[in-house]
């Protein structure tokens, strides 16, 4: 029996020796020396970090052994505004703060601090946001940062960076603590999701 080969035929079967030629030669090159491994992560995938202490300030509850220094009246077990859980129930008087505290955490790994926030049924307070460090023996505070005027009867995430802050790759950060800076009484006004965040993570959604 014959077999005929039409021209296609012919240039698929000597493709097919040329890439079984190539292969061969790379198995020889193989047995001498492997090639190094290689992770490809899927394209807008976010690498996950690894955990870190202080990482969640408060999520229901405090965490990470971050401690209660607030001076203002507050709640932070609260239900009414939480979705789902807990979250953290405000009144300010002048000058009055939530407050949290933790042993120096170095703030390397991270590059923002993100919280949601709620104005309760008025909105309208006005907070800012302000870090504290340790230098030497003395806790100074670093810069304050002032935040956008509180809407009613919505939560609203705020991303602040640790650069706008004053507290950038700080080794020594101690707390946190959202004030009224204004000499005002405020109104209820409600915090939840309060975390440290690295350049690959995303911020609480409202």
């Amino acid at each position: 029996m014959r077999i005929i080969l039409k021209p296609l035929g012919v240039v698929v079967i000597g493709a097919a020796m040329t890439i079984l030629a190539v292969m061969a030669v790379r198995g020889g090159q193989a047995s001498k020396s492997a090639p190094a491994a290689v992770s490809v992560a899927a394209p807008n995938a976010t690498v996950a970090a690894a955990s870190s202490p202080g990482d969640i300030v408060y999520d229901n509850a405090l965490k990470n052994g971050w401690s209660d220094f607030s001076w203002a009246k507050h709640d932070l077990a609260d239900s009414k505004q939480a979705t789902p859980g807990m979250c953290i129930r405000v009144e300010s008087k002048k000058f009055e703060a939530v407050a949290f505290h933790h042993a120096a955490l170095d703030m390397a790994p991270y590059d923002r601090v993100a919280f949601r926030i709620h104005g309760g049924d008025t909105g309208r307070q006005r907070l800012k946001l302000v870090a504290q460090y340790e230098s030497g023996k003395e806790v100074k505070n670093a810069t304050e940062h002032i935040l956008p005027v509180l809407s009613a009867k919505e939560w609203k995430t705020v991303t602040v960076a640790l650069e706008d802050l004053g507290i950038a790759n700080k080794a020594n950060v101690v707390g946190f603590w959202l004030q009224e800076g204004y000499g005002e009484t405020l109104a209820p006004y409600y915090v939840d999701d309060i975390r440290l965040l690295r350049p690959s993570e995303m911020a609480p959604t409202p």
